[in-house]
């Protein structure tokens, strides 16, 4: 293994234990605030903390075995670094993620009485939903136009959970207020880099695959290609370009997932200290 991938790949391993660690102490954290807490939001926190821990040991195994779907590059030769198991890990942990940002937006909305948000966050998950049968058909053919579609559905919906933290930011206040500007702040930095720097990577790989008249798998050759081979490559070169999606994925994302738990837990707060 080069010396910088060594150090990125070690350096992804360190962050994802840490990841762990703070969800972990966020379980323990609920449990304490169980008899504080209204049996509305303690359910709702209890499902964020079930839906972040999902997306949060997801992306560990990508984390601690990188691997490059279409081109069915892995960097560490084991049979969970297998396309197949770390797809559908893929798959499950970003649907959790997503079903997070729409269940919490949904209840913010219904609590503050804001049909434009509850209206909103109906469309989030379907939209990722889609999303992910985009990014199936481009990981089974090895193709790259379904993964241009698949992180332009990203983008979409990440405007639309914009929208309603911008909408829902006017009417909190306090640490609420704060939590919310995080989640802004993530929002939008994730738009952007997915318009300057995701998309237009696999746009330019799916022209590359024109160019070059390259053969996609059918359904039944790709699934099985992708359940059975694996190339592993040491070499910078080759993972330079899934370094930056990968790190930011990897811990803002996850930071932004563990985040989430606590939004019913301040709004519980918040609202005592105003009775």
């Amino acid at each position: 293994m080069e010396k910088e991938v060594l150090i990125w790949w070690v350096s992804l391993s360190v962050i994802t234990l840490l990841n762990i660690l703070v969800w972990l102490y966020s379980v323990v954290l609920v449990r304490r605030q169980k008899n504080c807490l209204s049996i509305e939001n303690y359910i709702l926190t209890r499902q964020m903390l079930i839906l972040s821990g999902v997306y949060v040991f997801g992306c560990a195994i990508r984390a601690v075995l990188p691997r490059v779907d279409a081109h069915r590059i892995v960097l560490i030769d084991h049979w969970l670094s297998s396309i197949l198991v770390g797809r559908t890990s893929a798959t499950l942990a970003e649907l959790c993620f997503i079903a997070q940002w729409a269940l919490l937006l949904y209840a913010i909305g219904k609590y503050r009485n804001n049909y434009s948000v509850t209206q909103l966050s109906y469309w989030i998950f379907p939209i990722i939903f889609m999303a992910e049968l985009f990014s199936w058909a481009s990981v089974i053919s090895t193709g790259n136009f379904g993964h241009v579609i698949e992180e332009s559905l990203w983008v979409v919906a990440a405007i639309l959970v914009l929208i309603c933290l911008v909408k829902l930011y006017a009417l909190t206040t306090g640490i609420e207020k704060k939590l919310f500007v995080f989640l802004m702040f993530g929002t939008i930095f994730y738009i952007l880099f997915m318009i300057t720097v995701d998309i237009p990577m696999y746009y330019e790989r799916w022209q590359t695959d024109i160019a070059l008249n390259r053969t996609i798998f059918s359904l039944v050759d790709g699934v099985r290609d992708l359940t059975y081979r694996w190339s592993v490559m040491v070499d910078w070169k080759t993972w330079k370009p899934e370094v930056p999606w990968m790190s930011l994925y990897y811990s803002v994302a996850v930071w932004m997932s563990i985040a989430m738990i606590y939004v019913p837990v301040i709004e519980d707060f918040r609202r005592d200290n105003k009775k």
